[in-house]
């Protein structure tokens, strides 16, 4: 007999048994139920019968798949794609998300605590975080840009002048080099 006031009664209990989804003392109390509940016994009687239906049918049908089937799959699959095929598409999508991200960013900046709460801790503790490591990156720049205009002034070259032209020099190098080598790799 059914007791409706018990709440291991129901389908998606039946189907959780089943699929063997339970932990152990569930399925310990899901089993006393299952003695009780002749409702319960039958839906998951039936869920066994349609199971075992289903595996005798797969055991004696076996579908035959084709030598292509995954290429074909493949090609639909690529032809259904849409957008963001062309670049000029790929760098709109991108302004439009770094235009939402800099919306975020200004409603998290002008007032963290009034967006929400939980988010304007995280947004505050990530903006020090940010800027601590941006303190670092500048300090770092900073240090070695001195190290290296001391060591050329004093061994390599004669004039600050001279020294601050090989700098610019060495940095325009480097982006036209950098340009043409990406270049190449495409």
């Amino acid at each position: 007999m059914k007791d409706s006031s018990n709440t291991n009664c129901g389908k998606t209990f039946v189907a959780s048994y089943f699929d063997g989804e339970m932990a152990v003392a569930e399925e310990l109390s899901f089993e006393k139920h299952l003695d009780e509940c002749s409702a319960c016994r039958k839906y998951l009687n039936s869920l066994k019968m349609v199971s075992s239906s289903i595996e005798i049918y797969l055991d004696d049908n076996e579908p035959e798949l084709s030598e292509s089937f995954t290429r074909e799959i493949t090609a639909v699959a690529q032809n259904n794609v849409e957008g963001l095929k062309d670049r000029k598409e790929r760098s709109r999508a991108l302004l439009v998300l770094l235009g939402l991200m800099v919306l975020l960013g200004g409603a998290i900046v002008a007032r963290p605590t009034d967006f929400l709460p939980f988010l304007g801790a995280v947004a505050a503790q990530v903006l020090v975080v940010a800027n601590l490591f941006g303190h670092f990156v500048y300090s770092l720049a900073l240090a070695f840009s001195h190290i290296l205009g001391g060591v050329c002034v004093n061994y390599v070259f004669k004039s600050t002048l001279l020294a601050m032209f090989a700098a610019i020099l060495a940095i325009v190098s480097f982006l036209v080099f950098s340009k043409h080598f990406s270049r190449q790799q495409r």
